[in-house]
């Protein structure tokens, strides 16, 4: 049996301990820790282990990197065939057309042209959709300006987003949108006014990197899909979230190669190391409350993922499993800092995050201790 004690996050937080084999058998309230407890200093957060409900991890190197972020269980978006050796649990994402019941969809609508989909989409309703959104009519409008950003502008986004938020009213989808922008988040939040039931998503790098932080050297390592944004669509970001109005932080990761991103200019970066640092900006820097980041990374992903299985993960309480995620406040997270995706490079690169992983335990077993990594 595992003790720990020190400051635990769920729907509020509070100095306490747990008791745990492969589930937590006990949590309470107490300011005297037991004597066989392990103590997380004051600066440290304990949180249920960190769920991602959008990354594409194409090797067993990089569920170990989820691991390292504080991640203990994913829900991919692509191909799992090389998965087989996880070392975390995941959900396979499918297309509409595989028509399992069992999962939840995943949505590209630059593929679509919304007539076509919505005939599509007419066959799942009530199912769960995730909409990656960039409209594939305004994309083809604008593919011949010469940067990223202007081939893919706002509207790409905007359009999309009003397109799926049709089909999630129609078809009474439990639907998300992943959002870059004001206008997008806006449009989200006036279909919620008028009772559609749609979900926010945003990624790390829409709500701490933008277009005035893009150089010469960097601009192809910063390429994503949708494009990076303006300072004052992060600012506005960053206000939803600290008024629950964003439910869900996910990593969006692709592990780009130096060479596909230097040679072909392809989008997406990779996040699952520097999660858990990315988390720790939020609240040091920019005082996002703790038990908001457990909603967006912990109860509102277990939720979602609650529709396809019977995993109780996610909060910590009684009978729930414990895979535990430990942040520390004040343990910088440089560059130098170990990475285990196999692209073996971080948009965070030369930069600094205030925090970082302290401790993962993954159904009961210590994965992750400071520098220290479970040798899979």
């Amino acid at each position: 049996m595992n003790t720990i004690y020190g400051t635990i996050v769920d729907e509020s937080m509070y100095t306490g301990v747990i008791e745990f084999d492969t589930v937590i058998r006990k949590c309470y309230k107490t300011e005297a820790p037991p004597s066989n407890a392990r103590v997380f200093p004051d600066d440290c957060l304990i949180f249920p282990g960190f769920i991602d409900i959008n990354a594409c991890c194409t090797s067993r190197a990089d569920t170990i990197a989820a691991l390292n972020g504080g991640i203990v269980f994913v829900v991919n978006n692509t191909n799992i065939a090389n998965l087989l050796d996880s070392k975390i649990d995941i959900l396979q994402y499918s297309v509409p057309d595989a028509k399992t019941h069992s999962c939840p969809y995943y949505v590209s609508l630059q593929n679509y042209d919304v007539e076509m989909l919505d005939d599509i989409i007419a066959s799942y309703r009530g199912q769960s959709i995730y909409f990656n959104c960039e409209s594939k009519k305004w994309l083809s409008m604008y593919k011949h300006e010469l940067k990223h950003e202007l081939r893919r502008p706002q509207i790409c986004e905007v359009s999309a987003i009003t397109s799926a938020i049709e089909l999630i009213h129609k078809y009474n989808l439990y639907g998300i949108c992943n959002v870059s922008t004001s206008d997008g988040l806006n449009i989200i939040n006036n279909s919620r006014d008028v009772g559609i039931n749609v979900c926010a998503l945003v990624a790390p790098h829409h709500v701490y990197f933008n277009l005035d932080m893009i150089t010469q050297e960097n601009r192809r390592f910063l390429q994503v899909n949708p494009p990076l944004r303006t300072k004052a669509d992060n600012e506005r970001l960053l206000s939803a979230i600290r008024s629950n109005q964003i439910d869900f932080v996910a990593s969006d990761h692709i592990p780009r190669s130096i060479s596909n991103k230097i040679d072909s200019a392809i989008s997406g970066v990779p996040h699952l190391d520097t999660y858990g640092g990315f988390i720790s900006w939020l609240i040091v820097n920019q005082n996002i409350d703790p038990t908001i980041v457990f909603k967006m990374c912990c109860k509102n992903p277990s939720e979602w993922i609650s529709r396809f299985s019977n995993r109780r993960i996610g909060r910590i309480l009684p009978d729930y499993e414990a895979s535990i995620t430990v942040l520390s406040m004040t343990r910088t997270m440089a560059d130098s800092r170990c990475l285990y995706t196999k692209c073996n490079w971080s948009p965070f690169d030369l930069r600094s995050l205030p925090g970082s992983v302290e401790t993962v335990y993954l159904n009961g077993r210590t994965v992750v201790d400071g520098d220290y990594i479970e040798d899979f």
